[in-house]
């Protein structure tokens, strides 16, 4: 499913050639100007007037860098387990990693700015006038009207449950938004910290437990065919070849 972004408007683009035209043609034609000798005090302040304006130039910082600094997303603490990066599949790998998913005693302790647009703006939604960020409030909208009974039974105040609610529809849509070639076991984990926080005060989130599983099985499944061996076709045809002369010697 498809979110809108609720972006503000970029400032205009201001090309360095039109800026440095533009100044040129404010800046009168030089006149002429008669060769003399310039005196040792003016040279001084020449050199101390440049100096100045060297100290009052505003550093100038990698833009990559920046990019990555802003776009650095960093990643709960999962109680002491580390994800493996590259993990090779086994059938004792999947069957840990869905057991996890599911477990109540394995926790991780996810907040919000552990996903991206963390920093966006707030918008109060629903009767209980819950707060969402702009980035998920299309869809926390749709869940609410999709699973009308998903928090109204229960006690809590709207604090504890918008912050379940808020948090829950940050990893569904970090799941929309992830590519399966971009999976990984942190990220499942992470994703599993929020539904887990929801079901246990009680809210009605076992869709989002499916949905959660269905990932995980794909992305366990793409291990699978990773480590799987390349199909001989060869060896297949003879195989087939084999059986069909068997039969007919049967006919």
């Amino acid at each position: 499913m498809n979110i809108d972004d609720q972006g503000n408007d970029l400032p205009a683009d201001l090309g360095a050639g039109n800026v440095l035209r533009d100044i040129s043609a404010a800046v009168p034609p030089s006149a002429s100007v008669e060769k003399t000798p310039a005196s040792s005090s003016a040279s001084t302040e020449k050199v101390s007037a440049e100096k100045a304006v060297a100290e009052k130039a505003p550093a100038v910082v990698d833009s990559e860098e920046e990019d990555e600094n802003e776009h650095f997303v960093p990643m709960p603490d999962f109680g002491g387990y580390i994800p493996a990066d590259n993990p090779e599949y086994s059938m004792e790998y999947a069957q840990n990693l869905l057991h996890r998913i599911d477990d109540d005693d394995f926790t991780a302790d996810v907040t919000a700015d552990h996903f991206h647009r963390y920093h966006d703006e707030k918008i109060r939604i629903g009767p209980a006038q819950i707060q969402v960020h702009s980035h998920v409030y299309s869809l926390a909208k749709r869940l609410i009207k999709a699973y009308p009974d998903m928090y109204s039974k229960l006690k809590h105040g709207s604090s504890l449950i918008g912050s379940a609610l808020h948090l829950l529809c940050f990893a569904l849509q970090d799941m929309e938004d992830t590519p399966l070639s971009s999976v990984t076991e942190a990220l499942i984990l992470k994703w599993s910290g929020p539904i887990k926080a929801a079901r246990q005060l009680g809210m009605q989130v076992d869709f989002a437990s499916a949905h959660l599983r269905t990932v995980t099985e794909a992305y366990l499944g793409s291990l699978a065919l990773a480590a799987a061996p390349p199909l001989d076709v060869s060896l297949l045809k003879s195989e087939i070849e084999k059986k069909e002369q068997a039969i007919a010697t049967i006919q």
